[in-house]
């Protein structure tokens, strides 16, 4: 029985109501465009920023301590890894920001 159940759910992943999945921002949806670090991101209206810079391709968000690359963890904001400087405010996380229009972010590199 199990089996029948994951093999369906496998079977319909990137499916919704028949079309194909875009995990990208599509140009007929409200969206908004910010900075990160000088390079112009397109996300939609109530996105947060980490989920925006993640659907357009950026999946390192800061460099900590020892110089280790960071992105997305938990996306729920328990965890800190996401941590960006966003608008010259370091130490925000960046799956609990919504995107604005013209806010500038960019990746904190260590302890700030």
């Amino acid at each position: 029985m199990w089996r029948d159940i994951l093999t369906r759910v496998r079977s319909d992943a990137g499916v919704a109501q028949g079309r194909p999945r875009n995990l990208g921002n599509s140009d007929d949806e409200a969206s908004v465009v910010f900075s990160f670090e000088d390079q112009q991101i397109n996300a939609r209206v109530g996105q947060s920023v980490a989920a925006a810079l993640l659907a357009n391709g950026i999946r390192t968000l800061r460099i900590d301590e020892a110089g280790n690359p960071k992105g997305i963890l938990c996306g729920i904001g328990y965890c800190f890894e996401c941590r960006c400087v966003i608008d010259d405010e370091p130490d925000r996380r960046a799956c609990m920001v919504d995107a604005k229009p013209g806010m500038r972010v960019r990746r904190q590199q260590g302890l700030a």
